[in-house]
């Protein structure tokens, strides 16, 4: 029998192209967190749905709920996580899971243990993910589970639920500079196209991660993005001691299975560690744009700024 991963997660968690992927990446090689490699998929029906299970279920329905089919897109390619950085998208890295064995794992702990509460199926979730990714070998003394997931926060409901399963767990979000954020994610994706939708959007995510930060201190971390990207090292020691880790210098540079990796940036970037370059895309904006970020957006930023860690 595998040892249970019981661990407090950390969620990473905010509106798409906030630094998300970073933050993950960042948390990814420290030797006292179980970091999870891409984005977590066990919300339905949308990925930050926090899960609801019903807990008269089979364990079999319960991993039926839970599983990443997403993941399943790099068994045979290997794994990849460029947004539009063409470089990136030729970074092909090992992703060696086996998802019959985090089946097996799945049903055998709660078949031992059965489970009485959401936390314990999530718990035996965990433990049989990353005892399926052989990537990564989990031994030394964890004391985080990390995962990433955009949006909780702005999901009806996903909040209480996720503090329901874990009292103790954390969320961690970055909070972008509305002008660059735009620059990036219109070119990401075209739900993001017109300007008052896109803020709309960011504004929503900034005052749920503000309100969060009002009601649950104890158990959210704020950042701005320009700060983790201008001042990694300082962000991260207060981060480190904010949820219980030791600083380690893992934390200073993004990896996968505790390989550099390139940004997941909506540009090309070609050079491995923290992107810097992402904080020099407002001329990519329009001014017609930039004025009304600039009136409906960039005071609240500023807010967010004295709020944050």
């Amino acid at each position: 029998m595998v040892n249970k991963l019981t661990q407090p997660l950390v969620l990473i968690t905010q509106i798409q192209r906030s630094g998300g992927t970073l933050l993950s990446q960042l948390l990814d090689g420290h030797p006292q967190v179980c970091a999870h490699p891409h984005e977590l998929h066990i919300g339905k029906p949308m990925k930050w749905d926090w899960p609801m299970l019903d807990m008269r279920g089979s364990p079999e329905s319960w991993f039926s709920c839970l599983y990443e089919k997403r993941l399943e897109s790099f068994y045979d390619k290997g794994y990849v996580k460029p947004g539009s950085n063409p470089h990136a998208k030729e970074e092909m890295l090992p992703f060696n899971f086996d998802a019959e064995s985090q089946r097996q794992v799945f049903l055998d702990l709660l078949k031992h243990s059965p489970a009485k509460l959401q936390r314990d199926v999530l718990n035996a979730f965990f433990t049989s993910f990353f005892h399926a990714w052989s990537d990564v070998t989990i031994d030394g003394e964890r004391r985080l589970i990390s995962a990433f997931c955009p949006r909780v926060l702005m999901a009806d409901g996903s909040r209480g639920r996720f503090l329901a399963d874990y009292p103790d767990g954390f969320f961690l979000s970055s909070i972008r500079d509305p002008l660059t954020w735009f620059a990036s994610s219109r070119r990401h994706n075209p739900i993001y196209q017109d300007v008052s939708a896109a803020i709309e959007a960011w504004v929503t995510s900034t005052l749920s991660i503000l309100e969060t930060k009002l009601q649950f201190a104890e158990n959210i971390f704020v950042v701005t993005y320009e700060k983790l990207v201008t001042e990694t090292e300082l962000v991260m020691r207060d981060f480190s001691k904010f949820v219980g880790i030791d600083f380690h210098d893992a934390l200073l540079m993004p990896t996968y299975a505790s390989l550099p990796i390139l940004p997941n940036s909506s540009y090309a970037r070609k050079e491995y560690g923290i992107n810097v370059d992402s904080l020099n895309t407002q001329d990519f904006i329009d001014d017609q744009s930039r004025e009304y970020i600039e009136k409906h957006a960039v005071p609240l930023y500023k807010r967010a700024q004295l709020i944050s860690e």
